[in-house]
């Protein structure tokens, strides 16, 4: 999801740490300071040799569902490390970016830069937002993360009791040379050749998502670059543009969706995903449908206006997406996925 600041006079906003479930917030890049954005413009990888070789490679993933705490959440996890310091980083298909715990990268020497607002993160605390574009990412197995714009955030206290410390923006992986093939089902990130990444989810009996229906949706410039995964689809009969948004547990749409719909949200309830704890106004058991693939979720219904730059109007959650396989390249996007 993106990402948004206001200035540092301004009163701050609510927002997660990888970004608001409002479909309509924009990205943090678009108002990061010029120094920010001027560094990005002139980033480059950090370690040559962490990166692995353009050949088959891959990381296992793993689903966290302890109770650290007050709270328990499902994500898709790999392990890695943060300039040398081992850590799990949590694979986001819906983050625009990638984020570092600051404390994490405060600990491993990163260096960051102010840029410009504050945002209140999951446990309510208004913090300066810091950026860097050498966050030293790697991920165990698979290799160093390309370099881009990252931010720099304090991760709710659930997520670091989790041992958690950075979110990796999946969509952000991706090179021309190097697709990506993020296996929810088989608990895989792997990336090498096109066609035997293809191959590998051949067998997936239901199509969600190709080209007929999907595309990655990019602004910005690289490497501040944003990018989401987009699809088109139905939310209980009613047709609608949706993100793939594996950091959520559940789907989320804007309010005047559901409101077509005739339906009427009456149930609030306590949720928590990597964003942290928050109360949600929530629908059970809705009907939604994306290519071959049909589901029943519980939805968050959320207030706002379409993504200005990709024009989505929800997400779909990792309560979906976690029977499915996604090949991501830079420009396109093939999703399969398991009966239920």
């Amino acid at each position: 999801m993106s990402h948004s600041f206001n200035t540092a006079d301004e009163k701050p906003r609510r927002e997660k740490p990888r970004g608001s479930a409002n479909p309509a917030t924009g990205s943090a890049l678009a108002v990061c300071s010029g120094a920010f954005l001027l560094a990005c413009s002139t980033a480059t990888t950090h370690v040559e040799s962490e990166t692995a070789p353009v050949g088959l490679v891959g990381a296992a993933i793993t689903f966290d569902r302890s109770d650290t705490g007050r709270n328990a959440f499902h994500a898709p996890l790999v392990r890695g490390s943060i300039g040398g310091r081992e850590t799990l980083f949590v694979l986001d298909t819906g983050a625009e970016l990638h984020v570092v715990d600051a404390a994490l990268a405060d600990a491993a020497g990163i260096e960051t830069m102010q840029v410009g607002g504050r945002i209140e993160v999951g446990n309510g605390d208004a913090v300066r937002a810091r950026g860097t574009v050498d966050p030293r990412m790697v991920i165990d197995g698979w290799g160093g993360v390309p370099a881009h714009a990252t931010l720099v955030l304090p991760l709710p206290d659930d997520m670091r009791a989790a041992g958690i410390g950075g979110i990796v923006g999946v969509a952000l992986l991706a090179t021309l040379e190097r697709p990506v093939l993020l296996d929810l089902e088989q608990g895989r990130l792997t990336s090498g050749d096109h066609a035997a990444l293809v191959r590998s989810i051949r067998t997936r009996p239901l199509l969600l998502a190709d080209a007929q229906n999907a595309r990655v949706c990019r602004h910005g410039t690289a490497p501040a670059e944003a990018v989401s995964l987009v699809v088109s689809g139905t939310v209980a009969g009613v047709p609608a543009l949706l993100s793939l948004d594996t950091g959520s547990l559940h789907a989320n749409v804007l309010a005047n969706v559901i409101a077509s719909a005739g339906l009427n949200a009456t149930d609030t309830t306590r949720t928590y995903d990597v964003a942290g704890e928050r109360e949600t106004r929530t629908l059970r058991e809705v009907s939604i449908a994306i290519g071959e693939l049909e589901a029943r979720s519980d939805i968050w219904i959320t207030d706002g206006a379409p993504d200005p730059h990709c024009a989505f109007v929800g997400q779909i959650g990792i309560d979906i997406l976690r029977r499915c396989a996604l090949l991501l390249g830079t420009s396109d996007l093939t999703v399969r996925c398991a009966r239920q």
